[in-house]
């Protein structure tokens, strides 16, 4: 449990260490932590010397180049032209080179260790699926699509499944009814609100909000069996399990977004990632 106070949060939240993060919430925030590290690293190094040692240098010795701008003289704009400080900023240049430099690089590594370490553990059939985006109409069919890849790409079978996203436009609207008819019929039983609630539908009594909701029900299922049954709904985007991981890899580089193919393939995104509403 966290200590009791208004920062008592603070101590235990430093303490957490990135595979921590990781193992708790994922890997996108784990390397979120990682880059709040980077840049607090590098602020530590970077821009605690500029303040504290070139902007009094600024202030003492530039030769008060900026006049009557207050503003500005504690920064480069007070150092007048030709003055020992230009030697000084120079060498700060490099300074600061070196510095992310080194900064980026001590922090790359341990990035790579904590994205490898996820692509290895990561499970089935995660770790065989990929989105294709962009495929061609005709072709955006579960059979079409396996019979591409078994056939064109790899000349013998390797794709395991074949899932192509649904139009659910109707669906949705239809199991929005339902939501809505259900909670009618819930305020009609209620009690308190009965009366009202058939007067705004213009019913007598809960039979009309029964057979509302029992309409909207048969809607919703008659358009779930269309959806599933018919291919005039596809998308132009799939989901497409392969046997094995290797077959996977391979297709995301046959087909990656930066190379001019029909089709797009890349990494599918987590299920917690989605907004599924959308």
């Amino acid at each position: 449990a966290l200590p009791d106070g208004l920062f008592g949060w603070v101590l235990p939240s430093a303490k957490l260490s990135v595979s921590d993060v990781i193992s708790e919430v994922g890997l996108d925030h784990g390397m979120f932590i990682q880059f709040l590290n980077f840049a607090i690293r590098l602020l530590l190094f970077v821009g605690i010397p500029m303040i504290c040692i070139l902007c009094p240098l600024h202030f003492l010795f530039g030769g008060n180049a900026a006049g009557q701008d207050k503003l500005s003289t504690f920064d480069m704009g007070n150092v007048k032209r030709g003055s020992w400080l230009c030697w000084l900023h120079a060498g700060c240049v490099w300074y600061v080179v070196v510095v992310v430099q080194w900064c980026v690089f001590s922090q790359k590594r341990p990035f790579v260790e904590h994205r490898i370490k996820w692509l290895m553990e990561m499970p089935a059939p995660r770790a065989t699926t990929v989105l294709v985006e962009d495929v061609p109409q005709g072709r955006n069919t579960e059979e079409d699509l396996k019979q591409y890849f078994d056939k064109e790409v790899f000349g013998k079978p390797v794709v395991k499944c074949v899932y192509v996203v649904k139009d659910t436009t109707d669906l949705l609207a239809a199991q929005q009814k339902l939501r809505s008819a259900n909670e009618m019929l819930n305020i009609a039983r209620s009690g308190s609100k009965r009366d009202a609630v058939l007067k705004a539908i213009g019913g007598t009594a809960e039979t009309a909000l029964l057979a509302g909701q029992m309409a909207a029900q048969q809607q919703a299922e008659s358009l779930k069996e269309e959806i599933d049954q018919t291919d005039e709904l596809n998308l132009h985007t799939a989901f497409v399990t392969f046997n094995t991981r290797r077959d996977a890899a391979i297709v995301m580089r046959l087909f990656s977004s930066t190379d001019r193919e029909e089709i797009t393939v890349s990494l599918p995104p987590a299920p917690a990632d989605i907004i599924w509403e959308d």
